[in-house]
């Protein structure tokens, strides 16, 4: 089975969870997160041809290593580009480096632990657990 047919499935089981979890209860806003089963980042990521497990599937230092790199890599780009916009070197930047790699660090925690959260309630197995061959067709 191709990477692309197991993402399908993964994604399918996830959906699925979700959608008989929601039934059982009143919708609202907070319940459905429909971007949560590929993520933009991942989207991207597999589209360059990179094979990794959507996030659900993934482990949380996974998680929290893209997410939390990702962003630390924008706010790095844009830290540069902000000390050449005004002419000052990038060394006079520094308290604002620091800062920005607690806060990269931090948000990275906490997204793995949200999607660690929701893989542990929904009950999704590891991707190298996760055979659709031999489990139910959703």
């Amino acid at each position: 089975m191709s990477f692309k047919e197991k993402r399908r499935f993964a994604e399918k089981l996830v959906e699925s969870k979700k959608a008989s979890f929601l039934k059982s209860k009143p919708v609202s806003i907070m319940d459905f997160h429909g971007l949560s089963y590929g993520p933009h980042l991942h989207r991207l990521l597999w589209k360059l041809g990179v094979k990794i497990p959507p996030p659900h599937f993934s482990r949380y230092a996974q998680n929290r290593l893209l997410f939390g790199a990702s962003l630390g890599i924008g706010m790095l780009i844009g830290c540069i580009l902000g000390s050449l916009l005004v002419d000052r070197p990038l060394y006079a930047s520094l308290p604002f480096l620091i800062v920005l790699s607690i806060s990269a660090i931090g948000c990275g925690h906490v997204i793995a632990k949200l999607y660690q959260r929701e893989s542990e309630f929904y009950q999704i197995p590891l991707w190298d657990d996760f055979h659709p061959e031999i489990s139910e067709k959703v």
